[in-house]
């Protein structure tokens, strides 16, 4: 149960009911008669149903309380700018009163979209696969170098690294008293430390739009078996686009899909040849030289 106060809905493939709550139903066109809806696995914060309707197949979200409202029209000005450069992008439907996102009051706030099909991985399947979604990636970044419009913050501190810094600093040295202290205060000055010895990130870099959560799930493939399997057409769950250095991006995207122990597990590694392959796809797919600084 999503919430309470709402019609059930099944789909034969669960066991249990999905339930949208009906000022959510009433919302939308899309939505009226018959759904038949299952939920999606994989998303941290926010809840997904795919809805299956006589006109259509559509992807329903409960948007986490924790983003401002004002990511839905960060999310609707990429995509159009996107779509307009022959990318493949999720389009947020308006509702029938126009807008691209409904509060449903105690209930949260929803967002109806184009169902783009195809599949997800939480892994690498192959390298073919990596350069495939390395080039997917290019063509982002590639698309939107002329994109001018303005970003509304997200509502939550992001990839905002000396602030994290400056809380860890802090909460080392004010709760020496917390009972996982001791745990946690090596943990913590290895932290700080190897960031020390980093020094600080370049400046004047340009500042690109990014995507701002590359992780390999974000990005959906034709289908599950080869060659469909390595063919990347669509990069989904834009809710954290912000401008930022190219660093940002593929350091999170390499991060994630490089690591053939998946993102789950304690002994982290890194796959070189995935790295390489990755690489290559995004310079294929940008097409365009990168500035001599974010080569560097």
């Amino acid at each position: 149960d999503l919430e309470s106060g709402s019609r059930h809905l099944y789909t034969p493939a669960m066991s249990a009911s999905v339930r949208i709550p009906d000022e959510v139903s009433r919302a939308w066109r899309e939505l009226e008669g018959e759904c038949r809806v299952e939920p999606l696995a994989g998303g941290l914060l926010h809840s997904t149903l795919r809805v299956r309707t006589s006109t259509g197949t559509w992807v329903l979200q409960r948007v986490s309380d924790v983003f401002s409202s004002a990511i839905e029209d960060n999310i609707r000005s990429v995509t159009a700018h996107l779509r307009a450069r022959g990318l493949v992008a999720p389009v947020l439907l308006p509702s029938r009163r126009g807008a691209v996102g409904v509060d449903a009051g105690p209930h949260g706030r929803w967002r109806l979209m184009e169902d783009l099909g195809g599949v997800c991985f939480e892994r690498l399947a192959s390298l073919e696969q990596a350069r495939s979604a390395g080039r997917l990636v290019g063509r982002f970044h590639g698309a939107l170098r002329d994109f001018d419009g303005e970003l509304a913050p997200m509502g939550i501190p992001y990839r905002d690294t000396p602030a994290y810094l400056k809380a860890l600093r802090h909460a080392l040295a004010t709760r020496k008293d917390h009972r996982l202290a001791a745990r946690v205060r090596p943990l913590g000055e290895a932290v700080l430390a190897a960031f020390e010895s980093l020094g600080p990130p370049a400046e004047g870099l340009p500042q690109r739009v990014i995507h701002g959560d590359l992780k390999l799930a974000n990005v959906l493939f034709e289908g599950p078996q080869p060659p469909a399997r390595d063919r990347a057409f669509a990069l989904i769950d834009l809710d954290t686009l912000m401008r930022g250095p190219l660093w940002m991006e593929l350091g999170d995207v390499w991060r994630s899909w490089c690591n053939p122990s998946g993102e789950e597990t304690a002994g982290a590694g890194f796959d070189l040849a995935a790295f390489e392959a990755s690489w290559r796809g995004f310079v294929e797919g940008h097409a365009e030289p990168l500035e001599t600084a974010e080569l560097e």
